[in-house]
């Protein structure tokens, strides 16, 4: 049967499974006390030792869309650690979106000296002997450092490296990796407070179309936005005033496989994209129906501004290798590159190294790149 789980109805989920209690206070004690436990299975392996019903291991996975793939491919510790803390203590959001996040950054440096530099391509980066020194970017630039970071993807970085030892070295970490899933996203500003006028309190919610998310994830590769997992975001229910007052803010996003647009990348690329705007509007037009028949009635006639990303829009916006919005896939038998590289003077940060993918992740990786550089600065 379709579920949907919305974020303020379903939890503690023990009162839904009263029978499965005490295999739910045994795997949150494990999440909890005894985290290397999970190292090297799958989600679901580690589900099937507590639990017994099928309907609760989907509802206690429907995050899997957070981590690009279903229980069972996906690393027990990478779904546990982040859905622990969703599941027992909620989630918070910044006030201005996630841009502010960024903002924030960008004031900080700026704050103490450095200069941020938007909308900038970095073209190469600059190497002397074993070490690199510094980036240029686009217009000729050179700006030269006692360490360089870099957050692309490895093939994007390995790009901009002089073709030697170092950079086959560089590269040869992770030719054994697979990038993981991409997303298409649709962004809608509503004319009307439907939201609220639907009398809707949560701020996502998760839809299935079977208890089975590996069907869901099958579905998400192939690009079948009536089967796969489906979640919607009431931004105005996250804090007041973030739409102009009578309207809404709502997505509606769903993990999508590089491969549904694939046969496109030429046309794209070379700016003749008639058919993917077709087909990216077929598929908004869509996910859109599918939201206004099972959740927002009267959707389609409220949208007043809409807006669609797909994994080929990842691609140009960030160079991420097959538009994949994880870095690497989460599978157990994944380890992340190191933070350091061949080359000297050459560091890592981001989704694509350690520890893992998510604003979270990122700012932890973020801060290992840092205590790496001063270990050795």
């Amino acid at each position: 049967m379709p579920f949907s789980l919305g974020t303020t109805s379903v939890w503690p989920i023990g009162q839904l499974f009263p029978q499965e209690s005490e295999g739910i206070d045994s795997l949150f004690l494990l999440m909890r006390e005894n985290p290397q436990r999970l190292a090297g299975k799958s989600w679901a392996a580690v589900m099937e030792i507590y639990l017994n019903s099928p309907e609760l291991k989907a509802i206690l996975s429907v995050l899997w869309l957070y981590y690009g793939l279903p229980p069972s491919k996906i690393s027990g510790s990478t779904y546990a650690f982040p859905s622990l803390g969703f599941l027992s203590d909620g989630a918070y959001y910044p006030v201005g979106g996630s841009q502010a996040i960024s903002d924030s950054f960008a004031r900080y440096v700026e704050q103490h000296g450095g200069t941020v530099y938007k909308n900038t391509e970095v073209v190469q980066i600059l190497q002397k002997g074993d070490s690199a020194y510094g980036v240029k970017i686009a217009d000729g630039h050179e700006f030269t450092s006692r360490v360089v970071v870099s957050n692309a993807s490895p093939s994007l970085t390995s790009g901009m490296l002089r073709d030697d030892e170092r950079r086959l070295a560089f590269r040869s970490t992770t030719t054994e990796l697979k990038p993981s899933i991409s997303a298409f996203e649709v962004f809608l500003g509503l004319g009307r407070d439907l939201v609220g006028d639907l009398k809707m309190t949560d701020v996502q919610v998760f839809q299935e179309k079977s208890y089975n998310l590996d069907d869901s994830y099958q579905a998400s590769l192939v690009g079948d936005v009536e089967a796969c997992t489906v979640l919607v975001t009431f931004y105005d229910n996250i804090y007041r005033g973030y739409s102009p007052k009578g309207k809404n803010t709502v997505s509606i996003v769903v993990a999508q496989d590089y491969g549904v647009w694939q046969d496109l990348e030429g046309d794209y690329f070379l700016g003749n994209t008639t058919t993917y705007d077709k087909r990216k509007l077929d598929m908004t037009e869509r996910l859109i129906a599918r939201v206004e028949k099972s959740l927002l009635p009267g959707l389609a006639d409220a949208v007043q501004v809409q807006k669609a990303f797909t994994p080929m829009s990842c691609v140009e916006v960030s160079g991420s290798d097959r538009g994949a919005i994880y870095g690497w896939e989460c599978k157990p038998d994944t380890e992340r590159p190191s933070r350091t590289t061949p080359i000297k003077g050459l560091y890592l940060s981001g989704a694509w190294t350690q520890p893992g993918a998510g604003e979270v992740g990122v700012m932890w990786s973020g801060l290992g790149c840092f205590k790496d550089i001063m270990k050795t600065w």
